[in-house]
């Protein structure tokens, strides 16, 4: 799963780049001092002339996989971390579960906010909070995706792109929520822990909005998941 999300990301960040390099306004004298071969210069004259839509089909290639991967990922995280809670003795829970929790949400959050280790975290987990504090580019998936299709949406659909720009504030917002909650009842809080099934709803509401969203944003029928979040 590791293995796949780093993948999606390096797609995500290499659409990202091609994103901003096919909407660079082309001089017709670099083009037209490339020697290429005549179906290959019609090709690249294709893109250059609609480079948004040759940009979204490719955003659309396999139901929008890539981008939605890392979404779906982290709702379901959070759903085995709502599961593993609920296994426990509602009144007496281990106080462990708490730190394995807070450890598999801030996996979820896909890097969106700032916290401190913890001592289970993984590689990728300490190399994503050092490169926060190195302030090395935006380490957050979610704002990563959300430029990716937000970038190529019409004027006629601003709407759209505010409320998907909403719905990414709600799902970071929800993460650090919820990553308060449990922190706290990690630290022994008992009114944090009663909290934590539903605020753990709510960051799993947001995160099926956002894909949601997203969905809409590539033109894609919404998914199951998605669909009944709205």
């Amino acid at each position: 799963m590791e293995a796949t999300c780093r993948s999606t990301r390096r797609a995500i960040l290499l659409g990202a780049a091609l994103t901003a390099a096919a909407l660079v306004p082309q001089p017709q004298s670099a083009v037209a001092a490339t020697s290429l071969p005549e179906p290959a210069a019609k090709a690249l004259g294709k893109v250059l002339k609609a480079p948004a839509e040759f940009l979204k089909s490719r955003q659309r290639a396999d139901g929008g996989i890539k981008l939605l991967a890392p979404i779906r990922s982290s709702r379901m995280r959070l759903q085995e971390a709502e599961a593993a809670l609920r296994k426990q003795n509602i009144y007496e829970p281990d106080p462990e579960i708490y730190k394995e929790m807070l450890s598999t949400i801030r996996s979820a959050s896909l890097n969106c906010y700032t916290f401190e280790a913890l001592d289970n975290d993984s590689i990728e987990t300490r190399a994503s909070i050092l490169q926060r504090q190195l302030k090395i580019g935006d380490a957050c998936t979610f704002r990563l995706i959300h430029k990716n299709v937000t970038n190529l949406l019409t004027a006629s659909q601003d709407a759209l792109k505010q409320e998907t720009t909403t719905e990414l504030d709600n799902v970071i917002r929800s993460f650090q929520l919820l990553d308060d909650v449990v922190d706290r009842a990690r630290g022994g809080d008992s009114e944090a822990a009663e909290r934590i099934p539903d605020v753990m709803q709510f960051a799993i509401a947001h995160t099926s909005s956002f894909e949601g969203c997203i969905e809409r944003c590539l033109g894609l029928p919404p998914s199951n998941v998605a669909a009944r979040a709205v």
